[in-house]
Parts: C-alpha cells; sequence; structure tokens
C-alpha cells in the first residue's frame, strides 16, 4: 500500500495511504476517499471503522484513499477548532488522488470520488463535497449533530 505526503497550506504535510483498484476492475475510476475522527480526541486515519472501510472497499475493487488530518497520526502541523485548515487539505487529498496517472496495464486514472467522513471526518468531508466537481456522492457515519461547529 502506498503511502504519500501531501503538501498542503503553511507547510503542513499530509500522511495519505492509498491502494489503487486492479485495471480489470468494474470500479477502477472510482476512489473512496475516508476521512477519520477528531484528532485531539484520539481520532487518526489508524481508526478501527476507517481501516474497516478501507479494507472493504479495497477488496471491491475500488480505489481507496485514507489520510491523517494535520496534527493527527503522521501528518505535521496542529489541528484547527474550525475545520476549515482540514477541509483545504481534504481538497489537496483529493487533487493529489486525481492527479495518480493511469497506468498501462495496471490502473485506470481516477475520474470520479466518493467521500465517506466518520463523525468529525463527516463534518470535513462535507465541507468539500460542493468544491469538488468530481464528488459524486458522500456519505457520513455518526455524523456529531450535537456538536455546534
Amino acid at each position: 500500500m502506498p503511502t504519500s505526503l501531501v503538501d498542503c497550506a503553511s507547510g503542513v504535510k499530509v500522511s495519505v495511504r492509498y491502494a489503487r483498484a486492479p485495471l480489470q476492475s468494474p470500479h477502477g475510476t472510482t476512489a473512496l476517499v475516508f476521512t477519520h475522527p477528531y484528532g485531539p480526541m484520539g481520532g487518526n486515519a489508524d481508526n478501527n471503522v476507517v481501516q474497516a472501510l478501507f479494507q472493504h472497499f479495497g477488496r471491491q475493487g475500488y480505489n481507496v484513499v485514507a489520510f491523517d488530518f494535520r496534527g493527527s497520526g503522521k501528518s505535521t502541523g496542529s489541528t484547527s477548532y474550525t475545520a476549515s485548515p482540514e477541509a483545504e487539505d481534504t481538497r489537496k487529498v483529493v487533487e493529489f488522488i486525481l492527479s495518480l496517472p493511469a497506468e498501462p496495464g495496471q490502473h485506470a486514472a481516477i475520474s470520479r470520488i466518493v467521500m465517506c467522513g466518520y463523525s468529525y471526518g463527516s463534518v470535513v468531508a462535507g465541507l468539500v463535497v460542493d468544491d469538488i466537481p468530481q464528488v459524486i456522492g458522500f456519505v457520513a457515519i455518526a455524523y456529531p449533530f450535537s456538536v455546534l461547529w
């Protein structure tokens, strides 16, 4: 599973893990991007729900992506209270995934994105879905309605 550091605003580097779909997959042009719970409360891309989704959909032949928000896991920087920097980081991660080249005989180019956020990650994913034309779907798991952002 490849891991990359994506350059984001203010010199922050976001750690991204992804697995490419095989060329023969009927889902090979679609990537599912998973966002995790709030970092200061222990959330990162190693979260059990994020990892279960990553593994399940990877086995189904999708391109799958999980990354650590700034200040979480292997990413640099500090977590914000507004989610705005994390939303910008998410846009950069999606740009990175969309820029991965097609590999003849191995992988198709990615042209469609499904955003899937868990808890705080669903808030952040929801902030970017209207900004990215390639997003074809959004899934929010355990959206924290009781928190006033």
